[in-house]
Order: C-alpha cells, then sequence, then structure tokens
C-alpha cells in the first residue's frame, strides 16, 4: 500500500516538474484502527481486536453526552480520545498521504489519522485499500457508499485476491443439505 502511494506521490512531483502544476489531488491510504492509532494506550495494545475495543471505549456516541470535564482530563482517565475529539477542527486536505503520513499529521495536529482518512473519503480522488476490504460486507459498504463518483480505488494486494473470491462464491453441498434443499422442493409441489 504504501508503495503504491509513495509511486503516486513520484507522478505529482514529475507533474509539477514537466508541467509546472501541482493540481488539488487528496489521495488516502485506508487501514485498520491497529495500523493508524497514535493514542499512546491503545495503539500499544496486543491484537487488532483489543485496539478496535479501546478506540470504541474512547470515541462511542454515548460519550458525548457524558459530564463536563476537560478532553485532557477524560483522556488521562481512559474515556475519551483527544485525537478523536480534535479530528472535526480539520476542515481541509490536500496531497497525498501514506499511512505514516497520516500518522504524522494525526501526530503534529493533534487528530486521529483513521478517523481523519474515514472524514476525507467523501473527498478523495484516490484511495488505496486492501482489497479485503471489499470482500467483508461490512467494510464495503461503508467504504462503497462514501466515495465520490469519480474517485479511483486502487486495490493493494490484489494478486492475491482471486482464491478469497472464489470462496466466497462456491458453496460446499453435502448430504444433508441436498435432502434439506429436495424437502423445500416438494414442499413447492
Amino acid at each position: 500500500m504504501e508503495k503504491t502511494v509513495d509511486e503516486l506521490k513520484g507522478v505529482m512531483e514529475c507533474r509539477k516538474k514537466e508541467f509546472g502544476e501541482e493540481g488539488k489531488l487528496l489521495a488516502l491510504c485506508l487501514s485498520s484502527r491497529r495500523n493508524l492509532c497514535i493514542h499512546e494506550t491503545v495503539s500499544k495494545l496486543d491484537s487488532r481486536e483489543a485496539v478496535d475495543a479501546g478506540c470504541r471505549e474512547r470515541t462511542s456516541s454515548w460519550l458525548r453526552q457524558e459530564e463536563e470535564v476537560p478532553i485532557e482530563e477524560l483522556d488521562r482517565q481512559g474515556k475519551r480520545c483527544r485525537f478523536y475529539e480534535n479530528t472535526s477542527k480539520t476542515t481541509q486536505m490536500e496531497g497525498v498521504f501514506t499511512l505514516e503520513d497520516l500518522k504524522h499529521k494525526g501526530r503534529r495536529e493533534g487528530v486521529c489519522p483513521y478517523f481523519l482518512a474515514r472524514e476525507f473519503l467523501l473527498k478523495a480522488h484516490v484511495v488505496v485499500f486492501n482489497y479485503s476490504y471489499m470482500l467483508d460486507p461490512k467494510v464495503a459498504n461503508l467504504v462503497s457508499s462514501s466515495l465520490p463518483p469519480e474517485c479511483i480505488v486502487v486495490f493493494d494486494e490484489c494478486h492475491n485476491i482471486d482464491n478469497p473470491c472464489i470462496e466466497s462464491m462456491s458453496l460446499n453441498i453435502n448430504r444433508k443439505l441436498l435432502d434439506q434443499a429436495g424437502a423445500k422442493l416438494s414442499e413447492l409441489d
């Protein structure tokens, strides 16, 4: 994924050098919370599931209802994520962003790279993510409904896509399944 976005950066630099124009472009990598988290506590958790849970504990909508305590204090108590709270303050993004670029921007500006990428997905010209995200119905619906119609999508790791696609459209038939199908057909008569 990083290599693809780095190559896009090279294309943009060449375009600027050859044509004297930068062009306004937003290109993003999409990845999991685990790959983008910069929160001091949550990012050190062992598994993807633990990072997801730690993030949700600090960003869920019901937290917005809590008492008026400064974000920094709630963050220290493990009840909120100050990076998430600041994400909506970023109103503009231009450029080509690798995962590391997003994390660097997050640290520099005090915003959450994961939610920043999701927020600016709506304005992206190019999006790069692992093909497995399109095979997961929950993620696919979220991502594909958020993309602008003219957005270019680059699937990373596509050389591995054939087996998961075949498996997702395959069905293992056993005797029990055949008997059930036969019974259903009998009911139709």
